[in-house]
């Protein structure tokens, strides 16, 4: 009998092992991307969330409706919310047309044709204005959002129909509503990749022209005193009252020149975030050049906008795909090309978190405790308060996500889908 129950003993223990040793196996499995290494020590937490809450929740999305291409149309959608959440514009690459519909009831309220394939569209801060390309001449309709009817017309001396190839149309408001700033990009000779980059700027009550400059994409400031704009020679702050240069930034490299892709002022408007490109020669004028030029290097500068003191030089060994500031401007992150994600500390410079993992793309959320990013396809979310991260939507029946724009009031979010669909969902948690 006693030699019985030490077998037992002995076959249990076996077994027990056996089984401890495979669940930890299986663990493993499911186990998030991993981190990158650190050079700084996590951020403090926030404000942490309560113990019996979820930190990371899986499906935080609610379907609201969903509106198929059309019939034989695979075209990108590009969509944009109204500053008050009220009202989402698609606008379908190829279709000629902007649409508005009504958040979250999904009513189609109005139809606007465009005179231009992939027209550009904009929303006045109060969301009563809509900013649009009026014909193929060049001109500007800024027209009621709510009955459709033609308010303005801006006759712009940038020349939409040149015999030149326009590639990229935004609007801009400034926050306050006062100016309209278009951007026109246009290659002029595909052959010598030369180009030329317009802006000119409105006073939106009067429809008068306040300013014509050279350069490319513009980024008014919070309090819309001032404005961004950048060309191969450097970034640029203006005035908006006066149309005076105040600062030029710009990079002096040892070793070859440096192009400025992107920028972005931080919500505070004290910081200016520029991703730069250092090649070895500046031929490569406008997106999508096959000019091959060597690259030297990759970084994003970070700026004291009032005193143009360079306050950090974060550098890469890859492309940046963006660069986007938190709510509360204390973090700014950072995706590139070699499928690198970084969370930096503003004050410091230093690595708050970091994943290994393709992030073309993120939206903070209102309140800046929780963030979204397209990742191969699908999204994911972070908890900004606890660094965790969950999947949020990816499935089979869910076509790849190009895009996602989030309402300004935090309660909605719209993506647009690789099949030329688009769906909008109410964010719950």
């Amino acid at each position: 009998m006693k030699r019985w129950s030490f077998f037992s003993l002995l076959v249990f223990f076996l077994l027990t092992s056996s089984l401890c040793f495979t669940a930890c196996g299986d663990s493993t499995a499911t186990a998030v991307p991993s981190p990158l290494p650190r050079t700084a020590t996590p951020l403090p937490t926030a404000t942490p969330l309560p113990p019996t809450a979820t930190v990371v929740v899986q499906a935080p999305l609610k379907p609201i409706y969903n509106v198929e291409a059309l019939p034989g149309h695979t075209d990108t959608v590009r969509l944009v919310f109204s500053p008050d959440g009220k009202t989402l514009a698609s606008i379908r690459n190829g279709e000629g047309s902007i649409k508005l519909w009504e958040v979250p009831s999904g009513k189609l309220l109005q139809t606007h044709p465009s005179f231009l394939n992939n027209p550009s569209v904009a929303f006045s801060p109060d969301s009563q204005t809509l900013a649009s390309w009026g014909d193929s001449m060049g001109s500007i309709e800024l027209w009621d959002a709510t009955s459709g009817k033609i308010l303005q017309t801006l006759q712009t001396v940038l020349q939409a129909n040149s015999s030149s190839t326009s590639y990229a149309k935004a609007f801009t408001f400034s926050p306050d509503g006062k100016v309209l700033a278009l951007n026109l990009n246009r290659v002029l000779n595909r052959a010598s990749a030369s180009e030329s980059s317009s802006i000119e700027l409105w006073e939106v009550s009067s429809g008068k022209s306040l300013q014509t400059l050279q350069g490319y994409s513009v980024t008014f400031s919070p309090d819309s005193q001032t404005f961004v704009t950048g060309n191969e020679n450097g970034i640029k702050l203006w005035e908006v009252s006066t149309g005076k240069l105040l600062r030029t930034f710009s990079v002096q490299e040892q070793l070859g020149v440096t192009r400025y892709d992107q920028w972005v002022i931080s919500p505070n408007g004290k910081m200016l975030a520029v991703s730069c490109t250092t090649l070895e020669n500046y031929n490569t004028p406008y997106p999508g050049s096959s000019v091959s030029v060597r690259v030297l290097g990759e970084s994003v500068k970070l700026w004291e906008l009032s005193s143009g003191k360079e306050l950090h030089n974060f550098k890469f060994g890859a492309s940046v795909n963006f660069a986007t500031f938190s709510p509360d401007s204390k973090t700014l992150a950072i995706g590139n090309s070699d499928s690198s994600f970084r969370l930096w500390e503003v004050s410091s410079g230093e690595v708050a978190s970091a994943w290994k993992m393709n992030v073309s793309f993120v939206v903070f959320s209102l309140d800046g405790k929780t963030l979204f990013g397209i990742t191969n396809g699908g999204i994911n979310v972070w908890d900004m308060s606890s660094g965790k991260m969950g999947k949020m939507l990816s499935s089979p029946q869910t076509s790849a996500i190009l895009d996602m724009v989030i309402s300004s009031d935090g309660n909605y979010m719209a993506t647009s889908h690789k099949d030329g669909s688009f769906k909008l969902w109410e964010i719950t948690n």
